[in-house]
């Protein structure tokens, strides 16, 4: 089993140099941000390659790298679609983290899905989404890490949900980010669940566990 521990930046405020000595005195040497941790993401809107390398120099400069970015929340209409201008957006940015050299990026999963809707019309919605978003980050030569929420109205939420996605979506660029909190409190036993997802053929790591918290 493969991990990659990495803090989160903001647990020192903005402070570069607070953040390295309390990676270092860890002994963790990756870093995991929010998009609109990058100076200048929130004012334009959209990250640029000139903003990430800036914010990453910081970084290495102290011997840390940023291995994951977070891209925020995925809002979805009452179909499940992900509006166009939000899927541009994030192929976008995934585009830059790629070439960047960021070899993770990860989203927040909020489709819940409407009492009155189709539930199988709104999951193949949410499906033909990741296809695209997915397509983007094996492209780029990066992993997605797809964070889900406890509540069952939620499209993601238990292990069989992230199974079905995966069986949907069956590309070694779609991953999890493993929360064994809310696996727990979906109702699934978190050992159990993560013994459920397949290993690489190849290198013998499991092909989902991209981040585990």
């Amino acid at each position: 089993m493969f991990f990659q521990p990495s803090l989160h930046f903001g647990m020192c405020g903005d402070d570069v140099l607070a953040t390295a000595r309390l990676l270092n005195a860890l002994d963790i040497h990756s870093l995991l941000c929010d998009v609109e941790q990058i100076p200048g993401r929130i004012s334009k809107g959209q990250l640029t390659r000139d903003d990430l390398r800036n914010f990453q120099a910081a970084f290495t400069a102290v011997g840390v790298s940023v291995n994951t970015v977070t891209l925020g929340w995925l809002w979805r209409d009452d179909s499940g679609a992900l509006p166009e201008t939000d899927t541009n957006r994030i192929r976008d940015e995934i585009a830059i983290l790629g070439a960047e050299g960021v070899p993770i990026v990860q989203v927040f999963e909020a489709g819940k899905v409407p009492p009155d809707a189709d539930r199988n019309a709104y999951r193949a919605n949410v499906y033909a989404s990741y296809v695209r978003l997915v397509d983007s980050c094996a492209t780029a030569d990066v992993r997605l890490a797809i964070h889900g929420f406890w509540d069952p109205d939620c499209i993601f939420a238990n292990t069989q949900s992230y199974l079905d996605l995966f069986e949907a979506v069956p590309d070694e660029a779609n991953g999890l980010c493993f929360c064994a909190g809310s696996i727990h409190q979906a109702g699934d036993d978190p050992v159990a669940s993560f013994s459920a997802f397949p290993r690489c053929p190849n290198c013998g790591r499991r092909v989902r566990d991209v981040i585990v918290r």
